[in-house]
């Protein structure tokens, strides 16, 4: 969600006098949706491990954003955080990449991945 702001440039991220606050509230859910798939996975998973750290980190940059707005200055710029959002989901991308791998050690091929009951992990 927070990468989508680097292409839209209609939104007012970091116009202080907007009301919007888009890249908090985007952090905010972000963090809820993390925090609610985290309890998919085992504790002691990769899956869960990445969750808790991303979320952790969402937490760091929703209270940044938090002081800015309430002390009445200009958030960080929203490039940095969605340069880490974007970090984020090429990582999460390769994990949703293996999940589906049906052998260890081979990725599977995206035709594999969308063919209906070809993800060993959902099957």
């Amino acid at each position: 969600m927070t990468q989508g702001h680097l292409a839209d440039p209609t939104c007012p991220c970091e116009d202080i006098d907007s009301p919007e606050n888009c890249i908090r509230k985007h952090l905010t859910t972000d963090e809820a949706l993390a925090s609610e798939t985290m309890s998919m996975y085992p504790p002691n998973s990769r899956e869960y491990r990445m969750l808790k750290q991303f979320t952790g980190e969402c937490r760091m940059y929703i209270e940044v954003e938090e002081r800015a707005i309430c002390a009445g200055i200009s958030p960080p710029p929203a490039r940095a955080t969605v340069a880490w959002a974007r970090a984020w989901a090429k990582k999460f991308e390769q994990v949703i990449i293996h999940m589906c791998d049906g052998s260890a050690g081979r990725q599977a091929t995206l035709t594999e991945v969308a063919e209906p009951g070809n993800c060993p992990r959902y099957s």
